[in-house]
């Protein structure tokens, strides 16, 4: 990914520095598929709602995604000890 000078204001890079853009595939037989339906509706629908990613860490938790809304409900996981899920999403919100 590249910008120029003049777009560094418009990708918020003022100060210069990189920007790491994350591609997920997402298809039918994706175990986190239901995950980013349910952050598709609630950005579509106008909602609000954080989409959290295991990027780095054990392979077995790779990719994995928690969706948290305002109210706490969650939905997914991050694949860890159940206390993972609850403080990725108490920091969510």
């Amino acid at each position: 990914f590249g910008y120029s000078d003049e777009d560094a204001f418009a990708v918020g890079l003022t100060c210069g520095g990189v920007l790491d853009i994350l591609v997920t595939p997402v298809r039918d037989g994706t175990p986190e598929r239901a995950v980013f339906q349910a952050a598709l509706s609630a950005a579509t629908s106008g909602g609000t709602a954080a989409l959290a990613r295991v990027v780095s860490g054990p392979a077995e938790m790779l990719g994995r995604a928690l969706l948290v809304r305002p109210d706490g409900t969650h939905e997914g996981g991050l694949g860890g000890p159940a206390d993972l899920d609850r403080t990725a999403a108490a920091e969510a919100r």
